[in-house]
């Protein structure tokens, strides 16, 4: 098999040619494309840039960057930056091939960046090609000199091809290319010229050079082939061909299956039916090996089009045109162009759900052509480097090691509290075929696949027949106290988090497990849910917001806002700290979870569940189409999983009797109050002391370096600090609480610009696809993208008395989204009519509206719980009232914080009898008296 390596000039830039880049390198199966003409801002984020199943390398260069390089995943290849020089146009690779090919694309440009002249420039760039060039080098690009003028005594240019003989004379470079590379009508005149050349010192590499005609631009492709083998051909990826699947079908095929079986044994009942389902799947929905890029089909009328075009410039090269020919040229031209955009239009808006926030992200991402980024062909570790084959068992050691690392420096301490008894309950079987039923139909239908190769679509659309046998597995499973071993298997995907990519430290793992575990999970958890209610009480404590109904970020941040604003509407000083725990969930002992579950009083058939449930686990990683051998993993409480948060927060709920403080999954947040400021720091202190002995006693990890502090006072006198295990700690005048910005004055300055400047992000990558989409669309473009981050958590920032800079602020950041919506706006129309015109509520109603959102919630929740008792206080009631009606009890300006006292803004909005309303209708009702 060849190999592919293809120079092309782009002419004007890459950013908006990258869809037909794309094309090309699919169609021609190109495995290295060199490109010229780049025009590539420093600023410009490579990932906008990448291209599925390829790498790519970029110049450096701090003004312009004007030759890229994509590669393909599957070969083999380092970057010689140690041979480059920043802003001189040059790219060096060295390509993994038999013999060892190193790759030099240049561009000569007629503008220097350095203010050199032309001439010194080219010497510049030829003096790395001169020490960079080996037996086996191929030099190619854009040289902007015509190869067919060498020779004439009379070309501007001849100076140029003197200094570059003396370079590949030496080396003895042979030129490959022959024919006209760039080609242009100009008054009635084809001209063209020799500009693009490949060099190479070892011409038996060369096996042919083909010129190929594009769309865009001046220049034509040239693609190299080479006659040697590849070392690595590539990998290619299993995927399902979903497109003759019915659930109808699937339902006839299951019910052709004799389920009923004298099977005693839970791991051989369950190997039969995952056998049977399995033989099913691969029929109607079967496994297809197809390579990990993305290929367009082109139609049979396209296909002619381009022929045809293809016919006419071949033509015009050895006779004149006629202008029925001309004329037929261009319009063949236009056609294609705009074929290739209509493609495009299409490919974006068929990821499009109405509403749904996830999959317009997705068509923002094609639009942008942002795609999933694949590994790249080498990664290191410790100066160790791994390939293809090698990276997923690096992987699984890495993720294994970095676990056991923190374990090892974690001890348990026998004296530490565990809880006490909360639970009276006995025990019953809850796996049965009425739950095993719901519990199948309650999947969501996705074709993801975990170990078992068994996707979530099948369970669910299958339930009616499947819900038979599997309720005979869950009853034995329930008698037995056992579960199929290939149930305690996950399957990791590395996902990159930050840094460098080819670094295995930057990369974080991410669970999948087998789909039918789901239905095992979710029994479980449908059973804590019961306990609950079958003793009133919260099994995580009302301290914990993660992992509940009626629970959020947005909760516990009222919670702390409550707090903090009435505290500082005393006169007190307020310090508040937030704890940062290292991989809490993969941390979580065992026996000491069991140990707790027991002693709180959860039922003993619950417990064997949940222990045959989590012990004896193992993972293995999948990385470029390979998979690393199984390894064990006996710690933890799963990630990926249904039960692993809500079985954390089970763990740590013996430290509410022991301390206030407000958490959600495993952040937490301390608070304490005094008049002095002095005091109030030393009571944290012995607060977070107390904490964390009894985290560290719990084997959990605590990272004092990254423990936050933050003073809060009505007058400022803000600074501070505290000192904890040796780790000195300085209070700032902000502090991160689950993605809001609480300021020491609870001002919210921050918190506004902070919202802007996330949302206004979203708000340039949709600028990208407004053109793809009518009016009313992008507004539920900026409903699902840009407004949500927008007001995202304003229950707590978006005060009434908010500042008057700041109203101005969200004001003008939301018209300036609503702009967007018209192809040409009018700089007349005001920002109220703006929002208006397309029917968007203003910042100020907004406010209005979650208020009445949040006094539904205090009224019939009681959460915040302080402000559920002080709106029984200071609501009005008399006989006669008929609408909602609260006094403002603050003493200070910041006493508006209050979720009781900034209430008022919605006195005499709100008939009383609404708020007896479920949610659902009550949003409606609010919504048609304030936002209309």
């Amino acid at each position: 098999m060849t190999l592919k390596i293809a120079t092309w000039n782009l002419c004007l830039g890459l950013f908006h040619k990258k869809d037909y880049v794309r094309t090309l390198l699919y169609e021609n199966n190109i495995d290295v494309l060199t490109l010229q003409e780049t025009e590539l801002s420093p600023e410009l984020q490579l990932e906008n840039l990448q291209i599925k199943g390829y790498s790519i390398e970029v110049e450096n260069n701090n003004k312009k960057r004007r030759v890229a390089i994509y590669i393909k995943n599957s070969i083999s290849y380092k970057r010689r930056v140690d041979l480059e020089k920043e802003g001189l146009h040059v790219i060096i690779l060295d390509v993994e091939s038999s013999p060892p090919i190193r790759i030099i694309t240049i561009y000569r440009t007629f503008n220097p960046q350095c203010g050199c002249t032309p001439r010194e420039n080219f010497r510049k760039q030829l003096n790395i090609i001169n020490d960079a060039t080996t037996p086996s080098t191929i030099l190619l690009g854009d040289f902007n000199i015509d190869e067919n003028k060498r020779h004439l005594a009379d070309y501007n240019q001849r100076l140029l091809f003197q200094d570059l003989e003396e370079v590949i004379g030496h080396h003895q470079y042979t030129q490959h290319v022959k024919e006209a590379t760039w080609e242009r009508t100009i008054q009635e005149q084809v001209k063209n010229s020799i500009l693009d050349h490949i060099y190479c010192t070892d011409s038996t590499i060369v096996d042919n050079i083909v010129y190929m005609d594009t769309i865009y631009g001046d220049h034509k492709m040239i693609i190299l082939c080479t006659p040697n083998e590849r070392v690595e051909t590539g990998f290619k990826i299993q995927r399902r061909n979903w497109r003759a699947y019915s659930a109808e079908g699937l339902i006839q095929s299951l019910n052709q299956v004799k389920w009923e079986t004298e099977i005693e044994s839970i791991q051989e009942m369950w190997n039969s039916y995952e056998q049977e389902i399995l033989t099913i799947v691969d029929k109607i929905a079967p496994l297809e090996e197809v390579e990990n890029t993305i290929r367009r089909k082109v139609s049979k009328i396209m296909k002619s089009k381009l022929n045809r075009r293809n016919h006419l410039l071949k033509k015009r090269k050895h006779h004149a045109q006629t202008e029925n020919e001309k004329k037929e040229l261009k319009a063949l031209s236009k056609f294609i162009r705009h074929y290739h955009n209509e493609e495009r239009r299409t490919h974006v808006r068929r990821k499009i759900i109405p509403g749904n926030n996830k999959s317009l992200w997705d068509a923002v991402k094609i639009a942008r052509d942002i795609e999933p980024t694949p590994l790249p062909p080498i990664l290191t570790r410790n100066g160790i480097s791994y390939d293809r084959l090698a990276a997923p068992m690096a992987f699984s050691e890495y993720f294994k090691s970095k676990i056991s690392a923190l374990e090892e420096s974690t001890t348990i301490d026998e004296e530490v509290w565990n809880g006490e008894k909360i639970i009276n309950s006995e025990n019953h079987n809850f796996m049965t075929p009425e739950r095993v039923e719901n519990c199948l139909k309650n999947l969501k239908t996705k074709n993801c696949e975990g170990p078992d190769r068994m996707p979530l679509r099948i369970l669910k659309d299958g339930a009616s027949v499947l819900s038979g046998p599997m309720s005979v597995l869950f009853h034995k499973i329930y008698e037995k106290k056992e579960i199929p071993e290939q149930w305690k298997v996950s399957k990791i995907i590395p996902l990159h988090k930050k840094g460098k990519k080819e670094e295995l430290e930057n990369y974080r793992p991410i669970a999948n497990l087998c789909s039918i575990t789901k239905v095992y999970e979710k029994l479980i958890l449908l059973r804590l849910e019961e306990i609950e209610k079958e003793n009133g009480i919260d099994l995580t404590g009302f301290e914990q917001h993660g992992f509940k109904k009626k629970r959020s970020t947005i909760t516990a941040g009222l919670t702390l806002q409550s707090i903090i604003a009435r505290e500082m509407d005393m006169d007190s000083y307020v310090a508040m700290s937030s704890l940062d725990l290292s991989a809490a969930f993969d941390l979580v002992n065992l026996d000491l979870l069991m140990k707790r579950l027991k002693i709180m009083g959860i039922p003993g058939d619950l417990l064997q569940l949940l222990e045959v449930w989590l012990r004896q686990r193992s993972f293995y990683v999948e990385a470029n189409g390979q998979n690393s051998t199984i390894l064990e993993n006996d710690v933890g409480t799963i990630q990926g999983s249904i039960l692993g948060p809500i079985l954390y927060a089970l763990f740590i709920r013996p430290l509410y009797k022991i301390t206030k403080v407000t958490t959600f999954a495993d952040d937490n947040y301390v608070v304490k109050f005094n008049k002095e400021k002095k005091m109030a720091l030393e009571e944290l202190r012995k607060e977070l002391e107390k904490i964390i002995k009894w985290l560290k006693g719990s084997g959990l990890k605590v990272n004092e370096k990254k423990t936050e502090l933050c003073i809060f006072h009505r007058n400022g006198n803000t600074d501070g600090s505290l000192s904890i295990d040796n780790s000195l700690i300085t209070s700032k005048n902000e502090i991160n609480v689950l993605g809001i910005t609480f300021d020491s004055k609870l001002q919210w300055s921050s918190q506004v610009s902070r919202a802007i400047r996330g949302a206004n992000n979203a708000l340039q990558a949709i600028k990208l696809i407004r053109k793809f989409f009518t009016t009313p669309e992008i507004v539920q473009l900026l409903t699902s993208n840009f407004y949500s981050r927008f007001y995202y958590g304003s229950e707590i920032w978006h005060i009434p008395t908010l500042n008057r800079n700041c109203k101005k602020m969200l004001l003008s950041a939301s018209a300036n989204a609503l702009k967007l919506c018209n192809v040409f706006y009018d700089p007349s129309v005001s920002y109220i009519d703006l929002h208006t015109l397309h029917k968007r509520a203003l910042p100020s109603k907004f406010c209005l509206y979650r208020h009445c959102l949040l006094l539904h919630k205090v009224f019939n929740d009681s959460i915040p719980k302080r402000d559920w008792i002080d709106l029984n206080f200071q609501m009005i009631n008399t006989s006669r009232q008929i609408s909602f009606e609260v006094q403002n009890h603050s003493v200070y300006k910041v006493g508006n914080n209050i979720l009781s006292n900034r209430l008022v803004c919605i006195n005499k909005k709100v008939p009383l009898n609404l708020l007896n309303l479920d949610i659902g209708p009550f949003k409606v009702t609010c919504k048609n008296m304030l936002l209309k």
